[in-house]
């Protein structure tokens, strides 16, 4: 048997932050939801040894989200960017990782529970 990578996801993480183009959006804030996915080139010898060595602290990257997202940013994809590239940067172990960032009832004339973008990075 072969692994190739292991997956370490973050699912459903919720936020409140000022992420929007408007003053409003800015200064009155939001909720939002995200779910962060990380790969790690983890071989099949480094699981046989019960450890965080070969892999990533999922409270640790929960902590860089938490600073970066708490940065205000204008649109979804350079908050989105701007916390892989921090992640990317803190665990050099990470291959890659995916992120979707959800706002939720965004501020404009529509019933939509959310509006989302997705980012892939690879190394």
């Amino acid at each position: 048997m072969t692994i190739t990578s292991t997956v370490i996801r973050l699912n459903d993480i919720r936020l409140y932050g000022h992420h929007g183009i408007t003053e409003d959006e800015r200064q009155v804030g939001n909720h939002f939801v995200i779910n962060l996915a990380m790969t790690v080139n983890v071989g099949t010898g480094d699981l046989a040894h019960d450890t965080l060595e070969k892999s990533v602290n999922y409270a640790d990257a929960y902590a860089v989200l938490k600073k970066e997202f708490m940065k205000p940013s204008a649109t979804l994809e350079h908050l989105a960017h701007r916390i892989l590239t921090a992640l990317l940067h803190d665990f050099t172990l990470l291959q890659g990782a995916e992120i979707e960032i959800h706002k939720l009832n965004p501020p404009f004339c529509a019933d939509c529970a959310s509006a989302s973008v997705t980012l892939c990075i690879q190394r």
